[in-house]
């Protein structure tokens, strides 16, 4: 079953490809590095389906914290079109036996601050375990 780590580490790969070790696990509000790239995941949903499979849809949110405080717009641009090629209608290979495609993205900036944000949809199939001891020898009779 793929994990929530998982599709972080996925993501954050994904972002290292294009452009560098620039991913943080530090908190927002601390003050961070620049620049760097801060992973969220929001509006989880899980659902069951039939007992049989585990429905998953996640919004993943890129924040993207540009080299200067102020006086990034070029940057964010150019962020937003690397990001969009990166992304959009690109797939996630997740694990080595799932992967995902994005379709969409939104973008918006608040405070200097890049937001990329992009929905996924997974469906996999539940591990079943069953505990139901198996029947001893049948005897009948004709």
């Amino acid at each position: 079953m793929v994990t929530y780590k998982d599709i972080h580490r996925a993501v954050a790969d994904k972002i290292k490809s294009e452009f560098g070790n620039i991913v943080t696990s530090k908190n927002i509000k601390e003050k961070v590095k620049r620049p760097s790239f801060y992973i969220d995941m929001d509006n989880i949903e899980s659902k069951d389906f039939m007992g049989v499979y585990l429905d998953r849809n996640i919004t993943i949110r890129l924040y993207y914290f540009a080299s200067k405080q102020s006086k990034n717009r070029i940057e964010n641009l150019e962020t937003m079109d690397k990001l969009n090629k990166l992304f959009v209608g690109e797939v996630i290979q997740i694990t080595e036996t799932t992967s995902v495609n994005i379709t969409n993205a939104d973008i918006d900036i608040v405070d200097n601050v890049l937001h990329f944000y992009f929905d996924l949809q997974l469906s996999e199939e539940k591990e079943i375990i069953d505990n139901t001891p198996n029947m001893d020898n049948l005897e009948y009779k004709e």
